[in-house]
């Protein structure tokens, strides 16, 4: 994701833009593990969290100019509304995510490409990444596995895990011409953690 010159070539791979008649829409993902970094290289590597949605965003936005329009959908998280006292680096690149994501709005609506562009803010989502979390916080507390899910549920607020299906479906509505007119929209999909925190 570091590589500037490999990032079009991801995007486009064996089969290019021009393949396709419209290319709608595209996430640019892009996720390091949350860890409180020691040194420079440390915080660089993290910070792919930004670099990544910003090459894709290079690369996608001449091709929806030919392609007529589309939608760019940016992955960020909560950690852009709240503090990240063990994950500096992860939760400083989130902001810039969605400042990124402001300018990309403004700039395709100022040259009138019809390319919205919106990012989408889950809470903790169970994938391997926080299975491996959890692993660790047994490890480390002497407790057990069900002990830091419920811990993990009761610390959302509508009582249940954020599944991966719950952040595509709400990138899906996004996608859809039933937000044609929704751009520079950050989303929350995180059970009310961050505005419902005083439940």
């Amino acid at each position: 994701m570091t590589d500037g010159p490999a990032r079009p070539r991801a995007t486009e791979g064996a089969l290019t833009f021009e393949d396709f008649t419209r290319l709608h829409p595209v996430s640019s993902t892009c996720s390091h593990p949350r860890r409180r970094p020691q040194a420079i290289e440390s915080w660089r590597k993290i910070f792919a969290n930004v670099e990544g949605v910003f090459l894709g965003c290079r690369a996608a936005i001449p091709a929806l100019r030919r392609a007529g329009g589309g939608v760019i959908i940016n992955p960020s998280s909560i950690g852009d509304r709240l503090a990240t006292p063990d994950a500096t680096a992860y939760g400083a690149s989130k902001p810039a995510v969605r400042q990124l994501t402001t300018s990309v709005a403004q700039h395709c609506a100022q040259e009138r490409l019809n390319v919205r562009c919106n990012s989408v803010h889950p809470g903790p989502i169970r994938t391997p990444l926080l299975d491996r979390s959890i692993a660790e916080s047994v490890q480390q507390r002497g407790v057990t596995v069900d002990q830091v899910i419920a811990e993990l549920k009761a610390a959302v607020p509508l009582g249940h895990s954020i599944l991966p299906e719950d952040v595509a479906a709400a990138m899906a509505r996004l996608a859809s011409d039933d937000a044609r007119h929704i751009t520079d929209s950050a989303l929350l999909v995180d059970g009310g953690i961050v505005h419902c925190s005083t439940y």
